[in-house]
């Protein structure tokens, strides 16, 4: 997992690794309602970074870190609107893959964390991450000629073995997955016109 501190963060450090893995993960997470997932991500941060590597992937999540810097604001609406995907959506993972220009995004999928898997306690999202990551390194493992990671990703979510291990929270990650249809063509170029006007808002300030 690479932490990002705010937009240009997580546009300089994909543009470093954007040719490197197959697929990339980035955790989408609003403020200030969704305070449990910001909350997570902080306390696990370094567990989360364990899977991903594990699972041979490029994970990205904002961090509450250096609370007191101007220059820490999370890029998670940005990254989101990259996508199509809307803010009333998120909390969520997205999962896409990239073709090998490293700047076209080739494929992706979006997992919407609802409120029903934190109403229990915090077990139910562990189990979440865990299995997310480990049904990424299956899929990773298992990719066919012919066939992209995420072709693979979405075969292993469907695989009835996998149902019988982990019922619960299979079942969970299935039927909330998303394909997403509209994205822009290439990422990178995607990525800058944001910034701009990420930046371009800052420098008008409130009321602007």
């Amino acid at each position: 997992m690479l932490p990002v501190t705010g937009y240009e963060d997580f546009r300089g450090k994909f543009e470093r690794v954007a040719d490197l893995r197959q697929l990339f993960v980035f955790i989408l997470f609003d403020e200030p309602g969704k305070k449990i997932v910001a909350n997570f991500v902080d306390d696990n941060f370094d567990w989360l970074d364990r899977l991903a590597a594990a699972s041979n992937v490029f994970g990205f999540a904002f961090v509450h870190r250096d609370h007191e810097s101007e220059m820490v604001a999370n890029p998670s609406l940005q990254v989101a609107e990259l996508f199509g995907i809307r803010p009333r959506e998120l909390p969520g993972v997205v999962v896409f893959s990239m073709l090998p220009d490293g700047e076209q995004v080739a494929d992706a999928a979006f997992l919407p964390l609802e409120k029903q898997l934190f109403e229990s306690d915090l077990r139910a999202l562990e189990s979440f991450f865990a299995d997310l990551f480990s049904i990424i390194q299956d899929a990773q493992d298992s990719v066919g000629d012919g066939e992209s990671a995420l072709e693979a990703f979405r075969k292993c979510i469907h695989a009835e073995e996998r149902e019988r291990r982990w019922g619960n929270v299979q079942e969970y990650i299935r039927a909330r997955l998303q394909d997403i249809a509209s994205m822009p063509s290439t990422f990178i170029d995607s990525m800058a016109q944001a910034f701009a006007k990420e930046a371009t808002l800052r420098m008008m300030g409130p009321g602007g």
